[in-house]
This record gives C-alpha cells, sequence and structure tokens, in this order.
C-alpha cells in the first residue's frame, strides 16, 4: 500500500475530489472536516503526511499546528497547506514541519508534485535548548 495521507478539509466537493485523486495515485487516505478531528485521526491512522486547509470549524490550521507542536512524535509529521488565503503563508513559516502551500484553486499535477515533495524532506529536529 502506499503512504499514509490524512486529509483535512471542510468543503464537501473539494474533499471528495482530493481523496479520489490521492487514491487513484496509490496513497491511503483517511479525511477529516474539521480542526477537532485532526489528533485522534493522527492517533488512529497514523498519517505519513497530513495535508490541510487553514480556515476550518472547530480549530483553524495554525491551531491544529500549535498543537501538533506539543507532541514529539507528532511534530515529525509533514504538513501541506492548501489555502485561499495568499497572505497566510508567512505566519505558518514558524512550524518546522511545514513542507508546502498551495493556493486554492490547485491543480491536480500540482498537489501530488507538491506531497511527493513533502514526503521527502524530513521535519527538521526541533532546536536545540542548549542543554
Amino acid at each position: 500500500m502506499g503512504k499514509k495521507i490524512l486529509y483535512a478539509e471542510d468543503e464537501p466537493g473539494i474533499s471528495d475530489a482530493v481523496k479520489m485523486l490521492m487514491e487513484h495515485a496509490g496513497y491511503q487516505v483517511m479525511c477529516c472536516d474539521n480542526g477537532r478531528d485532526i489528533l485522534p485521526a493522527i492517533d488512529s491512522f497514523k498519517p505519513d503526511m497530513l495535508v490541510m486547509d487553514l480556515m476550518m470549524p472547530g480549530i483553524d490550521g495554525v491551531g491544529v499546528l500549535r498543537q501538533l507542536n506539543t507532541d514529539s512524535e507528532k511534530s515529525k509529521i509533514p504538513v501541506l497547506i492548501c489555502s485561499a488565503l495568499p497572505d497566510a503563508r508567512p505566519m505558518l513559516d514558524e512550524f518546522r514541519q511545514m513542507r508546502g502551500f498551495l493556493m486554492k484553486p490547485f491543480k491536480a499535477a500540482e498537489l501530488l508534485a507538491a506531497m511527493k515533495e513533502a514526503l521527502s524532506t524530513p521535519v527538521p529536529p526541533p532546536p536545540s535548548d542548549g542543554n
């Protein structure tokens, strides 16, 4: 089986289409339609990567990234953001697990290329605290 992708998107039409695209490309895909479900889904599905929208009900994408950073294992999961917010990119640079940012609407080939790149680029370890 292919790599496991957790895909978080609150628009059902987009979610269904992207899930089909990812599965057709050989990935195993689990979907969440809100930010609250992402951490429990990570615990149960053990994804190789998280692809998510920024604007979601419950917890937004930045909140999810902050929560991922509180757990040493979850903070190693590469994240690809798909968003219609062009000004959001700079506020995401602080998160070391960020592996890409795609503007909506995106083309299927762009998404698959960004996913391949994200999966091939390891998340750097957290900075040393000097001890």
